[in-house]
């Protein structure tokens, strides 16, 4: 979990959802097969999100949020209008949102 988040002009909620790595890169990879036309490539990458439950990552992001205190309309503000408190809650809802068999907080 990050010690500090920088202040960010992306909405909270996509920045939590930025924590998921795996989920991003894949993401990322079926835009480029999009791209390519590649459709083996676009029917295994969905089968990749399929098994993460990629489909309901925004609604996971937004329980989590709403579960540390943040307003449905705190959800869509920019990473840099919280405070510093405020923000170490985003970083723990990216921990929290990120498949993990541990999670170890000092």
């Amino acid at each position: 979990m990050n010690q500090e988040t920088p202040a960010l002009d992306i909405s909270a909620i996509d920045y939590v959802i930025q924590g998921d790595r795996e989920y991003c890169r894949l993401q990322q990879e079926l835009e480029r097969a999009n791209e390519r036309n590649d459709g083996n490539a676009i029917a295994r990458i969905h089968g990749q999100l399929e098994m993460l439950d990629a489909w309901t990552i925004q609604s996971r992001a937004a329980s989590l949020l709403h579960g540390l205190g943040f307003s449905q309309e705190e959800t869509i503000q920019p990473v840099k209008a919280f405070s510093g408190g405020w923000r170490m809650r985003l970083n723990l809802a990216q921990a929290l949102l990120c498949p993990s068999d541990l999670l170890l907080l000092g």
